[in-house]
């Protein structure tokens, strides 16, 4: 049985779309039945949210070295301390943090490939979330800064 673009399955075969269920762009094999997944299908609501939510669990997971980065680094020329560690908590932080997880957890990307989202997304969203968060906390030590 084919699924094939603008057709849908007939009620009788919902066990078919069922079994069809992984999502990709293209016509594959599965379980002796070739499916195919619309790539121009409007994405739900509820897809989006489990997106960000992956995005997120990937930024918390390279912050928690990120941070400890840029606190040592900070710590280490600490009379700069509230210049230097937002600065590097955006850049030297995430470099840092992407670094380790090429080297040690590469198999980590897999887990978000297989949900749909591709490494250069995965880094591009991380370093958007480092770049927000490290000038949110610059602003924050500015304002610090200023009330002393």
């Amino acid at each position: 049985m084919k699924l094939l673009p603008g057709f849908q399955a007939k009620p009788e075969n919902d066990r078919l779309t069922e079994r069809c269920n992984i999502k990709f762009p293209y016509l594959y094999l599965f379980k002796n039945t070739i499916c195919f997944h619309d790539s121009s299908a409007p994405i739900s609501e509820k897809q989006t949210m489990s997106k960000l939510k992956l995005y997120w669990a990937f930024f918390k997971s390279t912050f928690t070295i990120s941070f400890v980065f840029s606190f040592i680094l900070a710590l280490i020329i600490y009379p700069l301390f509230f210049n230097v560690f937002p600065i590097a908590l955006m850049t030297g932080g995430p470099i840092i943090s992407l670094f380790y997880k090429e080297l040690f957890r590469r198999n980590e990307y897999y887990f978000f490939y297989n949900r749909g989202i591709s490494k250069i997304n995965l880094l591009a969203t991380s370093l958007v979330f480092h770049f927000t968060f490290g000038f949110i906390v610059f602003i924050i030590f500015r304002w610090v800064v200023f009330l002393k």
